[in-house]
């Protein structure tokens, strides 16, 4: 298990108080006591902050790192738009993320090759998340990763044929076909 220094346990410390209340304040007295030298904790900490639904504390890491920092590649490839799609974080999809151009990213792969959209698949309840991505110009059911695998395969490894996400990509893939 990774032990954290003193400066990695301040910085986690600091992004879980600001996750968890809310609190701002914490970061940023954390980025003006470390400055430059916080960015890279900063920057590790954008995907845990996603998944957890932290627009307010997304929109301060895009003001303190730049604003390019939404779609900056954690080591698997992957940024903040597929771990939000992972637990299907809506209200970021429909917030943070529309200010900032997002409709460009919803097709961007990981490093193996997974979509958001992909991502999606991993949970039943993100239907919501996986259909505004659609809406965006996704064309997430019909893609497949690098080994083969969609949407469609994921659901259909692990939902019941009676799921509404497993229903809900079926009857994608069937519009997807017939138009073409």
């Amino acid at each position: 298990m990774h032990t954290f220094g003193a400066f990695e346990e301040d910085a986690l410390h600091c992004v879980q108080r600001a996750n968890a209340r809310g609190q701002l304040c914490s970061l940023e007295h954390f980025a003006r006591r470390h400055g430059a030298a916080c960015y890279s904790t900063l920057r590790e900490a954008l995907y845990p902050v996603a998944e957890a639904g932290a627009g307010d504390v997304l929109e301060f890491f895009m003001k303190t790192l730049c604003l390019d920092a939404l779609w900056y590649c954690s080591d698997t490839g992957a940024t903040v738009l597929h771990h939000a799609a992972r637990v299907g974080r809506t209200e970021l999809l429909s917030g943070v993320f529309q200010r900032h151009n997002v409709a460009q990213h919803v097709e961007v792969a990981d490093d193996f090759g997974r979509i958001p959209p992909i991502w999606c698949g991993k949970r039943r309840r993100n239907i919501e998340f996986l259909q505004l991505l659609l809406e965006l110009g996704s064309q997430g059911p019909t893609t497949t990763d690098q080994d083969g695998r969609s949407v469609e395969s994921f659901s259909r490894l692990h939902y019941a044929l009676a799921s509404k996400l497993r229903r809900f990509i079926t009857q994608c893939i069937a519009s997807a076909l017939d138009l073409e």
